[in-house]
């Protein structure tokens, strides 16, 4: 019985999260205004150029980088893997 009763309440909690989450999200204040508008800095290069700089000029530092995170992984895994007695 008691069980049902916090399964209710945090259904009512989750529900009116929600209604208040998309109340939020449907105001109209999100609107832009024109008194300031939004300008994005200009940078010197863009994501090509981040690629082109991966995959040329530090290819070295990023097949390490990625075998270290493949073996981070592994371990990982290997640390939540449960034993089976018997």
């Amino acid at each position: 019985m008691a069980d049902t009763g916090r399964r209710a309440i945090k259904m009512l909690v989750f529900f009116a999260f929600m209604f208040l989450l998309s109340l939020t999200v449907a105001s109209p204040v999100w609107e832009v205004s024109p008194v300031y508008p939004v300008t994005l800095p200009q940078t010197p290069f863009g994501v090509d150029d981040i690629g082109v700089g991966i995959f040329t000029t530090f290819v070295l530092p990023f097949e390490v980088i990625s075998l270290v995170l493949l073996a981070a992984m592994i371990g990982a895994i290997y640390i939540a893997k449960k034993e089976v007695s018997g």
